[in-house]
């Protein structure tokens, strides 16, 4: 009998003990929208950090706000439970499928906030943030813990924010008429920022010293914001015309350039030379080249050279090809790199859009990519400088900041390198500064 109470008191007292830990990491969000409960999870060094999942930063947009722009969340009472990622916004399968713990929904417009200081705990909220917002086309993707497992960045003393925002028709159809207003995904993701400048304070994040950061059209998506500039359009449509490029000027010189109409010819003859002297039908590496060129690196190029007047600008090129990125399985095409986009997110986080496994289950050369990617990003994050100190780690390298009239970058391979000219944007510049004209929303 006497065995059996105390049997029975060791177990209240152990379901007591993680009642009160579980108490123990609750926030009360600002404005009084309520209470959140987080857990904790283990960061790339196995040390303790604590997660906040599937925050409500808008209502629900269904029903009466379906196709409407975003509002903020009605309060709630009581504790709401954000441990864990369960919904992904409605979208088209990709080679990225939704994991078999998720579900597709429209009631998707949640944030996740992972920090490694525990709120509550009475320190100053000090904490340089990554506001992360993900890629896809602006058709498929999350930034659930599935998808983007921020260990790492944690291990450096950083808070991070992933985001989802509304996809495909539900973010970007507009019937330009008011009835349906436009971009609502980015309109969603301004709103998430919004909330995390009035919230991640009690996160120990600073709002002062928040980076808005992303892969693909999420980082379009921060550019956006930063020049409030038109995005330009996706390489999947241009591609399947193929070779009808070489008969048709109209399809090398976006008519959003404004070239005067009997220039078009002699410019796209031009611009195409750059990549080939015969057909991009003959030559297919060339017409990866151009697509490439045309639609992510001259105009994230641009968008340095210009971003680089109004503040600290550091552009690279990821170069090396390693077993981290899992990515050895798509083809290669003659003519063209072999490293393929968004390979260096495979070297910054886990989950489906990182790495699998262990960074130790890698080549030494692996690992040793991945701690210089992290190193140059989180001295971004946290001083806006990737170099700001002299370390062996990045070959006591000095990264040069972009300079409107000598655009330097690093080449990121087995080794680091300052160089400049990157894929022939020099002479992509002179050539479309040559010819194309006011109002200009591409280049």
């Amino acid at each position: 009998m006497n065995k059996m109470n105390l049997r029975m008191t060791i177990f209240f007292l152990v379901c007591l003990g993680l009642t009160l830990a579980e108490d123990d990491i609750v926030v009360q969000l600002w404005e009084k929208k309520g209470k959140i409960r987080g857990h904790v999870l283990k960061s790339g060094k196995g040390l303790d950090h604590y997660a906040f999942q599937e925050i409500p930063y808008a209502a629900p947009p269904t029903g009466q706000n379906r196709f409407k722009e975003p509002k903020e969340p009605d309060d709630w009472k009581g504790i709401l439970n954000t441990t864990v990622n369960k919904r992904v916004c409605m979208q088209a399968l990709s080679y990225l499928n939704v994991p078999d713990s998720m579900k597709m929904s429209e009631d998707c417009l949640f944030l996740n906030v992972y920090t490694p200081m525990k709120p509550g705990n009475g320190e100053k909220a000090s904490l340089s943030v990554l506001f992360w917002i993900h890629g896809g086309a602006y058709f498929f993707g999350s930034g659930a813990y599935q998808y983007y497992n921020p260990k790492f960045f944690i291990d450096a003393g950083i808070v991070v924010v992933t985001i989802n925002y509304r996809l495909g028709p539900f973010g970007f159809l507009t019937t330009a008429d008011g009835v349906i207003p436009a971009n609502l995904g980015l309109k969603d993701t301004i709103l998430a920022l919004k909330w995390v400048h009035r919230n991640i304070h009690l996160f120990g994040g600073d709002s002062k010293r928040i980076t808005v950061a992303g892969q693909s059209v999420g980082a379009y998506s921060a550019g956006y914001l930063q020049l409030n500039r038109e995005l330009r359009v996706t390489v999947e449509e241009i591609a399947r015309r193929g070779g009808s490029f070489d008969q048709n000027a109209s399809y090398i010189i976006d008519s959003r350039l404004h070239v005067a109409d009997n220039d078009v010819g002699i410019a796209a003859s031009k611009y195409k030379s750059i990549y080939t002297n015969g057909t991009f039908k003959n030559d297919p590496g060339a017409f990866v080249r151009f697509l490439s060129g045309d639609t992510f690196i001259t105009p994230v190029i641009r968008h340095a050279e210009l971003a680089s007047k109004f503040s600290p600008v550091y552009l690279y090129q990821f170069s090396y090809q390693g077993v981290m990125d899992g990515l050895s399985y798509l083809p290669n095409v003659t003519g063209t790199d072999s490293v393929a986009h968004t390979a260096e997110l495979k070297y910054l986080f886990g989950g489906v859009e990182g790495h699998a496994g262990d960074p130790t289950d890698y080549p030494e050369s692996d690992q040793l990519t991945m701690k210089r990617m992290l190193v140059l990003w989180t001295n971004f994050i946290k001083y806006q400088n990737p170099t700001p100190n002299s370390n062996p780690l990045s070959e006591n390298i000095v990264w040069p900041r972009v300079r409107g009239d000598n655009i330097q970058y690093l080449n990121i391979n087995h080794t680091l390198e300052i160089l400049s000219n990157l894929k022939s944007y020099d002479v992509v510049e002179r050539l479309l500064n040559n010819y194309m004209n006011p109002p200009l929303v591409v280049f």
